[in-house]
């Protein structure tokens, strides 16, 4: 397969598991018996540790390798959404979502990292807005598409789906 498509479906799955829970946090208070307030942390819980473990994942990048890197993060982030789906409580997923951010972190600033070393200068910037697209992709899928199959098949159920898209 193209390294290209690869990365672009690596950055369109760190998005689309990132926006998924935006359009289903009324349903999930409700199911869960928690407030809408303590819902939307759920979104923090994966954007704090996003943030901060890019400071980390691109020096791990480089030291350890972008692909496997790449790789474990992708895991990581696959495993907390299967977790986010058979999660008991609101504590549970509130840590399956801090996990999944904080290994989401590791997905795109190696990614451009991979990219910088292997496509040509020439050919950078067109490799770059086409991962930059996937990403946006992404979060717009994750946004709309749970949003729509939220009311067809339950969060949890939204929860495998990103799992196995994001494997």
């Amino acid at each position: 397969m193209n390294f290209l498509l690869v990365v672009c479906i690596v950055g369109f799955a760190c998005m689309l598991s990132w926006r998924v829970v935006d359009p289903m946090l009324g349903v999930m208070a409700a199911d869960l018996g928690v407030s809408f307030a303590e819902m939307a942390l759920i979104a923090s819980a994966y954007s704090f540790p996003f943030a901060v473990m890019q400071l980390v994942f691109g020096p791990l990048g480089d030291s350890f390798g972008k692909v496997r890197i790449i790789r474990l993060s992708l895991a990581m982030v696959a495993a907390s959404q299967f977790l986010m789906a058979i999660a008991p409580s609101y504590e549970t997923l509130l840590f399956a979502r801090a996990v999944g951010g904080a290994f989401a972190g590791g997905l795109t600033p190696v990614s451009l990292a991979l990219i910088g070393d292997r496509v040509a200068i020439g050919d950078r910037q067109v490799a770059l807005s086409r991962f930059m697209v996937a990403t946006i992709l992404g979060q717009f899928m994750g946004a709309s598409g749970a949003g729509f199959l939220v009311d067809l098949l339950g969060w949890k159920w939204v929860f495998a789906v990103t799992g196995m898209l994001v494997t």
